[in-house]
């Protein structure tokens, strides 16, 4: 069962209502599957097994009813990992291959309903202890295929949970379904649904990288590059030209 809603989980639920939309980013190394994803205006969608935390998903029924660790339609279920900072030094170093990478500012809808194949964005909630699911109907159809109605339950309850191990995260995620031949994940369309409105550049990256985006992106969307802060931890981001940059590639 769901607990009561939290400041943003409210915030969500008020833009929901009246089709608002959110900011929030995602970090990116800078692999050809991310140019590609640019280019078609899509995002790729990870499946579970490929996630890096091997307790997505886990789950119980209450004490004397544990549930298996594996449901078939868990393997197709996948997800778009977003968050609510730009600036933390492990999101840079873990998702944005040590910092040489980039981080997108997105501008997303939030629906209720599915969109373009995804639903989303909900927020993730951190605890010491995996959630408890209750009256979970497992049915069975005529395919052999199981848990309908529990894929239901975790793509659509805003209660999805992780270890506080990951709470410096600070996660909200689009969950899709993959039907398709590749168990990894599958691209999804953006549409209008996500907007990309700013790109911040890693302490590490290079000027190629800026250089490629420069030509993929369109112009009116700013350019920021990361630079270490000397009296402490932070990251701190100073604009770029994007004018002198085409000046540059002339």
């Amino acid at each position: 069962m769901a607990g009561p809603m939290d400041e943003d989980e409210l915030q969500l639920h008020e833009l929901m209502l009246r089709g608002g939309r959110v900011r929030l980013f995602r970090f990116r190394s800078f692999t050809d599957l991310f140019i590609h994803e640019l280019v078609t205006n899509q995002f790729w969608f990870s499946s579970k097994k490929h996630l890096n935390d091997p307790c997505e998903g886990i789950f119980h029924h209450g004490d004397n009813h544990p549930a298996p660790r594996e449901y078939p339609h868990l393997k197709k279920f996948t997800v778009c990992c977003l968050t609510q900072t730009n600036n933390n030094l492990m999101m840079w170093a873990h998702y944005a291959d040590n910092h040489k990478g980039v981080c997108l500012e997105l501008d997303v809808m939030v629906s209720s309903g599915t969109h373009n194949g995804y639903h989303g964005p909900q927020k993730i909630h951190y605890s010491e202890h995996p959630p408890a699911v209750e009256q979970v109907i497992d049915r069975v159809d005529k395919k052999g295929h199981r848990s309908g109605q529990l894929i239901k339950y975790i793509q659509s309850d805003p209660d999805s949970t992780k270890s506080t191990l990951w709470e410096h995260e600070k996660e909200f995620r689009l969950t899709g379904f993959n039907d398709g031949p590749n168990d990894a994940g599958h691209l999804v369309p953006l549409g209008d649904n996500i907007k990309i409105i700013g790109v911040y550049f890693g302490l590490k990256a290079q000027q190629y990288q800026i250089d490629i985006l420069d030509r993929i992106l369109d112009s009116k969307i700013p350019f920021y590059q990361a630079s270490d802060v000397i009296t402490s931890y932070d990251v701190e981001f100073s604009p770029l030209s994007r004018s002198s940059l085409d000046a540059n590639l002339r």
